[in-house]
């Protein structure tokens, strides 16, 4: 009797484990929200597309957002993803999305649309640009602040590709080799100037005076 009490128990627990388990792929495989209107003001959502994607969130006279486009296009051109345009403003017609578009060659293939007021509370878009990754099944496997550089952008896009969750990140982060760039040519600068400085020193005074004269 208690062996049969014993192995109906153990069974149940299997029966509740793989249930459990079930039920964390289906919820994985539902994908992240990400809503967005498209430029013919209709409601779409980047959960609505397969592989992995690429939001990016700007306003056309963000600098930052322009400079990082190059940076883009390579990844498009190197990797298989899909790139979700949002602008985070919305306007009453589409043409300033279609000037920007024209002015900075972009893809007419890439998905072009406005924020919703529910993905920018829900993702607190507050800065562009902001760029969320999302790997073939939802999941978010990269969330960036600020523009990025290739490396880092690419290094975020192989772990959606392979699925290296281990590498995922939801916690927004920058980009911190751009500020590394930014101290290496103040330092040198700085040791310009240094440099400069004690070679005028140096300089004979009897040779300036003469050149004075």
């Amino acid at each position: 009797m208690m062996k049969n009490n014993i192995l109906n128990t153990l069974t149940l627990l299997i029966i509740a484990v793989f249930l459990l388990n079930l039920n964390a792929t289906f919820t994985s495989a539902q994908g992240t929200s990400v809503s967005f209107l498209d430029l013919e003001n209709n409601l779409n959502d980047v959960d609505n597309f397969s592989g992995v994607r690429i939001v990016v969130f700007y306003y056309v006279s963000c600098h930052s957002c322009i400079e990082e486009l190059p940076i883009l296009k390579e990844i498009d051109a190197n990797y298989n993803v899909t790139f979700f345009m949002i602008h985070y403003f919305e306007y009453s017609n589409n043409q300033t999305i279609l000037n920007f578009i024209e002015d900075h060659s972009l893809p007419a293939y890439w998905i072009y649309g406005y924020i919703t007021e529910e993905t920018k509370e829900s993702f607190q878009i507050e800065y562009t640009p902001t760029m969320i990754i999302l790997d073939d099944v939802g999941r978010i496997a990269a969330d960036i602040l600020g523009v990025t550089s290739y490396k880092f952008l690419e290094h975020s896009v192989v772990n959606a590709l392979e699925q290296n969750t281990n590498d995922y990140f939801t916690d927004r982060q920058e980009d911190s080799s751009g500020y590394a760039d930014v101290v290496f040519i103040a330092i040198g600068v700085l040791v310009s100037a240094v440099v400069i400085y004690f070679l005028i020193k140096s300089f004979p005074k009897k040779r300036i005076e003469k050149e004075k004269n």
